[in-house]
């Protein structure tokens, strides 16, 4: 660990946010009375610490609750969990499959087939940090101290060698607001932010975007989706896919981009913190 990096662990959470938000955006953020969207991201962080968020870093409390909710829905089939990756040497696995830790985003390995010594030797160098408590709370989001601390091998999504485009539906208070839609997700990211009728946002510096897409003909299904996902959240992201016609559940997002990613221009920030009523809390966050 570096002395930043040790410098930074060792501040309180809010001075941390502060001073990595100024870093960030070029202004320090409004706490008292936010009202850009990575300003309520940041207040959500360190404000909200009710029940509802609760669950909402946990890989397989979401798939529990989307089966709960909208059981019509697919939900990837989770075909192993544990700490042990030498279990994965005797594990029945498919031709393709996704390890990835239950309490973390953006960590994933797509493997096929059995796993072999070689595969095994691979997968604990890859994965040697992804159960680290210190680095799940890096960050400081609440939510991840929640979720269990274990790994799982689920079901490969798509009919491709790689995952279909990835529908990021922000839905506040039930209604579907703005969609990020990311394709190529591994290989070269196209990121192209709309509004829920499907008209292009420019996004200035998250990129880059296909301004051109046509609009997908399950779109209000899509939407419907996220909408019953979503219902009960002041705000959520509800991250979808759809594969043939076929509704696929991805994950939920409570912190999306930590609100350090810069939204420009400014307006654009504005205009998705003004769909945001935040909740009323008391001192213990609830």
């Amino acid at each position: 660990m570096t002395p930043k990096q040790r410098l930074g662990r060792a501040l309180p959470d809010e001075t941390f946010r502060r001073l990595k938000y100024r870093q960030v955006h070029g202004v320090w953020p409004s706490l008292r009375d936010p009202r850009r969207y990575s300003e309520k991201v940041n207040w959500r962080i360190l404000r909200d610490r009710r029940d509802v968020l609760a669950w909402t870093c946990d890989k397989l409390a979401m798939k529990a609750e989307v089966a709960r909710r909208r059981p019509d829905i697919r939900v990837p089939r989770t075909y192993w969990v544990g700490t042990d990756l030498a279990e994965l040497t005797s594990a029945a696995l498919p031709d393709r499959w996704v390890l990835k830790p239950n309490a973390s985003s953006g960590r994933v390995f797509l493997g096929s087939g059995p796993v072999d010594a070689a595969t095994l030797t691979h997968l604990r160098s890859l994965t040697a940090d992804w159960l680290d408590a210190r680095e799940l709370l890096r960050l400081r989001e609440w939510a991840y101290s929640r979720a269990r601390p274990v790994l799982l091998v689920e079901e490969f999504i798509g009919r491709d060698e790689m995952p279909p485009p990835d529908y990021k539906v922000f839905v506040f208070d039930g209604v579907p607001q703005v969609i990020l839609f990311v394709r190529g997700r591994f290989a070269v990211k196209q990121r192209t932010f709309l509004r829920a009728d499907w008209t292009h946002i420019p996004v200035t510096n998250i990129g880059p975007p296909e301004p051109d897409l046509p609009r997908p003909p399950d779109l209000d299904r899509l939407l419907q989706a996220a909408a019953d996902l979503g219902r009960g959240f002041d705000h959520i992201r509800v991250d979808l896919y759809d594969v043939d016609g076929e509704i696929w559940f991805g994950e939920y997002t409570p912190y999306s981009w930590s609100g350090f990613d810069r939204i420009l221009p400014v307006e654009v920030d504005l205009a998705w913190g003004a769909h945001w009523r935040l909740p009323k809390l008391d001192r213990q966050g609830r």
